[in-house]
């Protein structure tokens, strides 16, 4: 049997052996859970203001017309929002690295994303804890992304990841994925648990 087409690339491309694409397809941190849950009101978690010991996060306003129901923010330059608004397709808007406060009387659901290393993770623990703290209340944080930025993970990414990902109401890991180097994940088929992934972060914001 000739082996399957990598589903992450464009039919024209190499194949790969079915080994190869499931690889790809594993999640080594959350294994065949799809996300950590997490507090849903941030007055759950025993973290006050005065525990909170870096800047404020910028916060910008944004106008009626602008608001959608669900906004990517990366937390640090390079952080993977980009392709986190490419799989969440078009109702989706990469808003850069500011909170965004809508109107009052407006829903709007964030999705917050960060690398796995180690600048990443900083800038995660830092805005979890402002959220934790109440300081972040203007929109709805709907979970963590957190994007791996290699093929491997370390010990210690490991440990500081699965704390992360619960101190979210959503705490959600996307796997290296090799084949998103070279091209943007909409060139080829969606795998199957990014999907539901995205399934369930677009019911959460349409229950805002």
């Amino acid at each position: 049997m000739s082996p399957r087409a990598n589903p992450f690339v464009p039919s024209e491309s190499v194949s790969v052996a079915p080994e190869q694409e499931e690889a790809v397809l594993h999640d080594s941190l959350l294994g065949q859970r799809l996300m950590e849950s997490g507090p849903t009101d941030p007055s759950a978690l025993p973290i006050t203001p005065g525990d909170v010991d870096s800047a404020t996060w910028p916060k910008v306003h944004i106008s009626a017309d602008s608001v959608t129901r669900l906004t990517v923010m990366g937390l640090h330059g390079g952080s993977g929002a980009s392709t986190v608004a490419t799989l969440l397709g078009a109702d989706a808007v990469d808003h850069g690295r500011t909170w965004p406060v809508p109107p009052e009387g407006m829903a709007l659901g964030v999705v917050a994303v960060c690398r796995s290393h180690w600048r990443g993770l900083e800038a995660a623990d830092a805005f979890t804890m402002q959220w934790a703290a109440g300081l972040l209340n203007e929109s709805t944080l709907l979970g963590l992304v957190i994007v791996d930025d290699g093929p491997s993970l370390s010990d210690g990414q490991r440990k500081a990841m699965r704390r992360l990902l619960k101190r979210t109401p959503r705490g959600i890991h996307l796997p290296w994925v090799e084949a998103w180097r070279h091209a943007s994940p909409d060139a080829g088929k969606i795998p199957g648990r990014v999907t539901r992934i995205v399934r369930q972060l677009h019911s959460a914001a349409a229950s805002l």
